[in-house]
């Protein structure tokens, strides 16, 4: 890809690649972002010192 536009609904992304063939593809926005990520990412939540680790200087509340 050398090119990617984003609808202005969002609900499309086109891309272009060098040999000038454009694609396009539908976006499937989660109606809960997080409960997705959670279900696909990880078996288990962040414990609290990799919370510290990764989020730093935010009290630790379990993500999932």
């Amino acid at each position: 890809m050398i090119a990617l536009a984003l609808s202005s609904d969002g609900q499309k992304l086109a891309g272009a690649d060098d040999a000038g063939q454009v694609r396009m593809w539908r976006l499937r926005l989660p109606s809960d972002p997080r409960a997705e990520v959670c279900a696909t990412v990880s078996s288990r939540a962040l414990t609290a010192a990799e919370w510290a680790r990764y989020v730093p200087g935010e009290p630790y509340r379990p993500p999932c």
